[in-house]
């Protein structure tokens, strides 16, 4: 008798001898339907529980063999997985397998603050990249579907389209410059002030950049040289140069230049401007006659370590419709070379009767953006004369200074007209709206209109004709509203 149900279930049999499965599930669904108590579905939904998955392999696998198939899953669908059964949750929650994902999607962080872990004495720390991973993992999720929980404009009543704010952002800060001298700075984080900068000549400003600690600027006079200055101690600090500079970057306490003549020079604010020595290049020209240098980074943890990126181009040969561009990344430590890296570019054009023999091409400069993990998205433009029909074709490669590798996976994307790429983080902003108006900076195309979103995990900002529109990702933060017009009109007073 107690094997009963047991043996009608069994008896569920096809012609063949193989169970009747379908059979099977109804006879259960029934049972559950009206067969039995809240107490014995609570009983049963115990014992289920409790039974393991035996051919699971997801709870096999060994912890470096799960993170080699982890590497090819999104971020999204890795915490997704939590959420399949109470095994999985404990699996993919545990602190080795939380520090595997964080050095994947989070490198900078598990460089500074976990990459140490492997002591005993720091196996009770190791707790915590189970509570970081997914306070981060839901902040990237909203900053990549936009979900921004406040938000606020700001605007100038001076400014039109025939004189627009020039506008930037890094790290939680946004900065304003119309025609006047000076440059306002406001956080958005809450309880910040304005802050004014300006040349202490009064002096107008040249080419300026603001980066995670410093206001950069280029006098207007004397020529060639550049100001700093600290946003936490108001310390100027200033530096003369060989000659003028064609691209500025910065992080921490460290500026790169790229001079007209190509010249790769940083400087140390406060200290020496220092001369990067770029003549192993020249092992990666062989056969690419125009080559020049684009931009200087920084590595966002070991101090010592600067990137110069470059690009090389060639076009056409007879008969062929090829263009070639080659990224070259030379790596720096201590201003001394010790390594460069390169990958090839292929753009073939389709034949067209319009297109003259003699089209040549100029890739133009480079689109780079380097988000806090070290990888940098990197955007170059086929720029043809005399003519060429053809569409303008954007290039793209990431760059990974952990690794030192390039990804060119997706290489080309299509210009929209009347629109300009900008890569933000992973993704790809394109604002082919011209009735948009959104302005800002835009490497990538010095010629056309400048369209154009910034942001990281934490804010996103859309830069217009007038100011911008500032949106931030995190719950607890509350973007102040500030009137940076007025702080413009209390610098000049």
């Amino acid at each position: 008798m107690n094997n009963t149900l047991t043996a009608a279930l069994g008896a569920l049999r096809h012609a063949d001898g193989k169970p009747d499965v379908l059979a099977r599930r109804s006879e259960l669904d029934d049972l559950i339907d009206h067969g039995l108590s809240s107490s014995e579905i609570r009983h049963l939904r115990a014992r289920l529980n409790a039974i393991g998955m035996n051919k699971d392999i997801c709870m096999h696998l060994p912890i470096e063999l799960l993170m080699c198939v982890v590497e090819h899953l999104d971020l999204e669908d890795i915490m997704k997985a939590r959420s399949v059964s109470r095994a999985w949750n404990e699996r993919f929650s545990s602190p080795d397998f939380c520090l595997g994902v964080i050095k994947l999607h989070f490198r900078s962080t598990w460089e500074a603050s976990y990459k140490s872990f492997d002591s005993e004495a720091q196996q009770l720390a190791k707790m915590s990249p189970s509570k970081w991973l997914p306070r981060a993992a839901v902040d990237r999720f909203r900053r990549r579907r936009g979900q921004y929980r406040s938000v606020e404009w700001y605007f100038s009543e001076g400014a039109s389209s025939d004189d627009p704010v020039e506008s930037q952002y890094s790290h939680g800060r946004v900065a304003f410059k119309i025609d006047t001298p000076p440059i306002v700075v406001l956080s958005l984080n809450p309880d910040a002030s304005p802050q004014v900068f300006m040349d202490p000549d009064r002096q107008p400003i040249g080419p300026w950049l603001l980066s995670d600690q410093f206001l950069i600027a280029q006098k207007s006079h004397p020529k060639h040289t550049v100001m700093a200055w600290d946003f936490n101690r108001n310390y100027m600090g200033n530096v003369r140069l060989p000659s003028s500079i064609r691209r500025m970057s910065a992080y921490h306490d460290k500026v790169g230049l790229i001079t007209e003549s190509n010249e790769a020079l940083v400087w140390h604010i406060g200290g020496p401007l220092k001369q990067l020595d770029t003549a192993n290049v020249q092992s990666k020209l062989s056969g690419f006659p125009t080559w020049g240098a684009s931009t200087i980074l920084f590595h966002p943890i070991d101090k010592e370590t600067s990137f110069v990126f470059s690009q090389a181009w060639k076009g056409p040969d007879s008969g062929d419709n090829s263009y070639t561009i080659r990224l070259i990344v030379e790596e720096f430590t201590k201003e001394q070379s010790k390594g460069i890296y390169h990958v090839d570019i292929i753009h073939t054009a389709p034949a067209d009767p319009r297109r003259p023999q003699t089209t040549t091409f100029d890739p133009g400069p480079l689109s780079i953006v380097v988000d806090e993990d070290g990888r940098c998205s990197i955007g170059c433009r086929p720029r043809h004369d005399q003519g060429y029909p053809g569409p303008d074709i954007t290039a793209l490669a990431l760059f990974d200074m952990y690794d030192k590798n390039f990804d060119t996976r997706h290489p080309y994307l299509p210009d929209l007209p009347g629109g300009s790429m900008r890569s933000l983080r992973e993704q790809i902003t394109d604002m082919g709206l011209a009735s948009l108006k959104i302005q800002g900076r835009n490497d990538i195309d010095e010629v056309g209109p400048i369209y154009t979103v910034e942001g990281d995990d934490r804010f996103i900002v859309l830069f217009g004709q007038l100011g911008c529109v500032a949106g931030c990702f995190e719950k607890s933060v509350s973007i102040p509203g500030v009137c940076w017009q007025q702080s413009l009109e209390r610098s000049a007073s």
